[in-house]
């Protein structure tokens, strides 16, 4: 374990001395050391500034006198986050776990980083152990034995709105809203969950409820773009085209608009609807506007697949 963290020590340590601000570490190494408390305190300010190179220093020396604790490996994580270190964020967030499996900040960090990475399957398992600690952690704070219970400002909302997210993917509908539903007794204005929440009835074909909940996102952040796209699909599956247009035109340009409208109608088998949308964000932007052309020779195809396999049936 020391081996490691030492590994981790001399990284960070050599990245710094390659332009962060390696004078940082050696200014700090010549006064007597602090407490931990002033060393986060220190790092903290550095933050608040942006410094990641002192920032990083002030937590090493941290490590130097409680190697392996995973608090502090997690905050070298998020930086190293930051930087687009993700390599390192990683491996500073196994250390953490290697030391305690158990501790939920880094579970749920170490999640939302292999949910960016597309491995979802890694996510859920850290995402599903970080809410399964905390809600017992939080049944002995209730007393209650059962079911879910209520977040305090303790537990970690983005771990139950990211396995949320991930549970909505597997088709777990129910479960997914549940996460979100907790969260946002925390927050419910959160025009993130809000979303979520509504994209989740829109996985499972309740249009209404969707568009309810994109509704309210967009009441209460009327600048969130993922709400007003949602919002055009939903429009768009029910044939409100104008309507579905004007929420996309919110967030993009009008070729775009177009564009989306039609690669939509495309994808749900509306071709007659997707190429009259493909041709407008063509015509809206005939020199620039490649991807209106490729999806739509690609529907002329799709179309003569389609005309061929029916003459066959025929013969």
């Amino acid at each position: 374990m020391k081996t490691s963290i030492q590994h981790l020590q001399a990284i960070v340590i050599i990245i710094l001395s390659l332009g962060l601000g390696a004078c940082a570490s050696n200014q700090v190494s010549q006064v007597p050391q602090p407490s931990k408390e002033m060393l986060y305190r220190s790092a903290d300010m550095a933050l608040q500034n942006k410094d990641y190179a002192n920032a990083l220093g002030y937590y090493i020396r941290v490590l130097e006198t409680e190697p392996g604790d995973p608090e502090t490996l997690t905050h070298i994580a998020r930086i190293h986050n930051t930087m687009g270190n993700y390599q390192l964020a990683t491996f500073a967030l196994n250390q953490a776990l290697q030391t305690n499996p158990d501790y939920v900040p880094a579970l749920s960090l170490s999640g939302l980083y292999a949910m960016k990475q597309k491995n979802n399957r890694l996510a859920a398992t850290r995402l599903e152990k970080a809410v399964a600690l905390d809600q017992a952690r939080l049944s002995k704070v209730t007393g209650n034995t059962e079911g879910y219970y209520e977040l305090d400002s303790v537990s970690p909302m983005t771990a139950y709105n990211a396995l949320g997210v991930i549970s909505d993917v597997a088709g777990k509908h129910d479960l997914a809203r549940k996460l979100f539903a907790l969260c946002l007794v925390r927050d419910n204005t959160s025009a993130v969950l809000l979303t979520n929440l509504g994209y989740s009835h829109y996985l499972a074909g309740e249009y209404n409820q969707a568009a309810h909940f994109f509704t309210q996102a967009i009441d209460f952040d009327p600048k969130f773009e993922r709400a007003w796209a949602n919002l055009g699909l939903i429009y768009a599956r029910q044939g409100q085209y104008t309507k579905a247009f004007q929420a996309l035109r919110r967030v993009m340009d009008e070729e775009q608009a177009y564009n989306d409208l039609g690669y939509f109608m495309k994808l749900d088998g509306r071709y007659q609807e997707a190429e009259y949308f493909l041709q407008k964000a063509i015509d809206n932007s005939p020199r620039y506007f490649e991807m209106a052309y490729a999806n739509l020779e690609d529907l002329k195809l799709q179309l003569a697949q389609q005309t061929a396999a029916a003459e066959q049936k025929k013969h």
